[in-house]
């Protein structure tokens, strides 16, 4: 038993390897762990290198934390860049700096996360018909809707609420749409009577949400506050609470009514 006990002891030692990086000699000083983003046309990224000088470095972006296939600049020999990131639909994201050696090979690399997230706003996910509203940088309630059918999808992006209407008629449509806060164009989220398809894709554009949860999110919303419609492909199931957690949601749904 000892003796096998020593064999896989060494194993481990032989085959264990050494990691590919020295994350210590390469630091990204700017932006700061978890600091928002939001808004910002550049931003600064710095970073503190203790390798040779014939180092160059090249920078990269990741919207899941594991995938950085965008790269945002490259062969670089100052420990600075300033990035353009533009309009940014995900919540989080990744900047990774590596340094390569004068081999071309990779030798560190350092790694941050950071925010696009305002701390006071509204975030739509269509992947899971959810409304999450986030207040002093934190998720304050959690609320489930109804995101448009494929044929009238809005654009994922930022958005601005730009008016709050108590009671709106629909001309177009010819309906009330109670607590509409109208955050593009003619597209609110607002209340309905149609509660049965909520939890699945069913109007014109708009987001719809149960009475009782549009008349909460409108007295918490107030005009300019930020709302972020998800891509289709981004999940937010890490936000839902527990007892909220469902079967994922029915196919789109015939009609509709904005």
């Amino acid at each position: 038993m000892r003796y096998l006990l020593w064999m896989a002891l060494i194993s481990v030692a032989l085959f264990t390897v050494a990691p590919a990086f020295a994350m210590s000699d390469l630091v990204i000083t700017s932006p700061r762990a978890n600091e928002d983003l939001s808004g910002l046309r550049r931003v600064n990224i710095t970073w503190e290198s203790y390798l040779a000088d014939s180092s160059t470095y090249s920078v990269y972006y990741s919207s899941d934390g594991v995938t950085f296939n965008e790269k945002i600049a490259s062969e670089l020999t100052a420990p600075e860049f300033v990035w353009e990131p533009g309009e940014r639909a995900e919540l989080r994201g990744w900047i990774k700096v590596r340094t390569y050696g004068s081999t071309g090979k990779p030798i560190a690399e350092s790694v941050v996360a950071v925010r696009f997230l305002p701390r006071t706003a509204v975030v739509v996910s269509k992947a899971n018909q959810k409304v999450f509203y986030f207040e002093d940088g934190a998720l304050k309630d959690v609320f489930t809707c109804s995101t448009a059918l494929p044929k009238y999808d809005i654009k994922e992006g930022r958005y601005k609420v730009y008016s709050r209407e108590e009671k709106h008629w629909s001309r177009e449509y010819e309906v009330w749409m109670p607590h509409s806060l109208f955050f593009h164009e003619g597209y609110a989220l607002h209340a309905t009577l149609v509660v049965r398809l909520l939890g699945r894709p069913a109007s014109h554009g708009c987001v719809r949400l149960s009475p009782k949860d549009a008349e909460s999110l409108y007295n918490e919303v107030s005009v300019g506050t930020p709302v972020i419609v998800l891509p289709k492909t981004r999940d937010c199931s890490n936000l839902i609470p527990a007892r909220e957690q469902k079967a994922p949601p029915a196919k789109d749904v015939l009609t509709a009514n904005r």
